[in-house]
């Protein structure tokens, strides 16, 4: 029971703080975002743009009474919160609450009328910020997230010195602990950024803000590329199980195995869930198990059905058409050795998937599918062992 009772520890792996996210890229542009799980706080932070006369353009956050400038010459990146609690309801204007925040080279300055605090770039440094921040006006609420240099990409442990707030380290140690982030940190996420279209998981939420995404979003889609392993490896096992028992039906052993391991996946997905409930779930193995009987006599049946629920899930119908599943499965012969499926949905699934272990010294290929019965077979014990290799700590619960 050792994997229910870390789940019900991590269930409020994600409680982020509710209020305006900040994004500032190198080139000082602020994109303005509220939390993904909302709250009751108005989100009224604004990137302000008006012509100055001794500026020539001035650019500030106005979040109600306040009004924040950021000047980056030092060109960082940073994720910073941001919240004004004032509440009244009074209808008399309030002043005006105007900061200045550098970003210098050795230091950060803020600056509140002829005042100005020197604060380092390092924790210490960075709770000078908030303190005297706060010490102006206890309604303002301000964290700084993260900041990190533009020159040079982070690469390594999840938490690093460029990470400030507490909350954010704790829920990026959780994510860093999980029994799949060692094998899934290296699967690859899609990124909406000029010079490259696909980074690492790892390198996605170390470097966030330069693809313009907040942790919290990033560690959600972290939970998600979790997900999406355990799908593939759901849909991967009953591919060459189905190849399997249709060259031979009689090895109906092997059965038992994808349905014990199927199992395995469904609860690896239930614990994954339970870490933050709005991430994409790709297939619902329990649900597809529930619909077959695991006893019946068909089992060949039984696996053409897991097959199209799982690849049909997974897959877009840009991806994949019904049709060309049938058209398939009815040439398919041991002469001809066509597969259940066609070659171009065998690659979008599984092209480059999984990276090997440490101990295998060759590429899987498993978007190849051998001709022979025996390169079957050596192909499917590697799945086996793979699946049992990444979700060990379900497999007590499935003896």
């Amino acid at each position: 029971m050792f994997y229910k009772t870390k789940s019900v520890f991590l269930i409020f792996l994600f409680s982020f703080f509710f209020g305006n996210i900040l994004l500032i890229n190198n080139k000082g542009r602020i994109n303005i975002f509220k939390s993904l799980y909302g709250s009751r706080y108005v989100f009224d932070a604004k990137f302000i743009t008006i012509p100055s006369c001794i500026l020539g353009l001035r650019e500030f956050v106005r979040c109600k009474a306040l009004e924040m400038t950021f000047v980056n010459e030092k060109k960082i990146f940073a994720e910073i919160l941001l919240r004004y609690d004032d509440n009244s309801s009074t209808s008399h204007s309030k002043t005006k609450i105007n900061l200045i925040i550098t970003f210098e080279k050795e230091n950060i300055i803020l600056s509140h009328g002829n005042r100005h605090v020197y604060c380092s770039y390092d924790k210490n440094g960075i709770n000078t910020l908030q303190t005297s921040i706060k010490n102006i006006d206890y309604n303002i609420h301000f964290k700084v997230v993260k900041i990190y240099n533009s020159n040079l990409p982070i690469s390594g442990n999840l938490v690093n010195d460029t990470v400030y707030d507490e909350k954010t380290i704790n829920q990026l140690k959780k994510i860093a602990n999980l029994f799949l982030w060692k094998y899934a940190k290296e699967d690859l996420v899609k990124v909406l950024y000029p010079s490259v279209h696909y980074v690492t998981l790892q390198n996605f939420i170390n470097n966030s803000t330069t693809y313009q995404c907040t942790i919290e979003k990033t560690l959600t889609g972290a939970i998600e590329t979790m997900n999406y392993r355990t799908a593939r490896y759901a849909c991967l096992l009953v591919v060459y199980a189905y190849e399997t028992l249709y060259i031979n039906e009689s090895q109906k052993e092997y059965w038992e195995k994808v349905i014990k391991l199927l199992n395995v996946l469904s609860e690896a997905q239930e614990y994954l869930k339970a870490h933050d409930e709005r991430s994409l779930l790709f297939i619902n193995i329990s649900y597809a198990l529930n619909q077959i009987n695991p006893d019946s006599y068909d089992k060949l049946f039984k696996l053409n059905f897991l097959v199209e629920k799982f690849v049909t899930q997974i897959l877009t119908s840009k991806d994949i058409n019904k049709e060309d599943l049938k058209e398939t499965k009815h040439s398919k012969s041991y002469e001809t050795n066509t597969h259940k499926l066609p070659v171009d949905i065998l690659i979008k699934l599984f092209q480059g998937f999984p990276k090997p272990l440490k101990k295998h010294f060759f590429a899987y290929n498993f978007d190849v599918i051998p001709f022979s019965l025996d390169k079957i077979h050596q192909k499917l014990f590697t799945i086996v062992e793979l699946i049992e290799t990444e979700y060990e700590i379900f497999l007590e619960e499935n003896k």
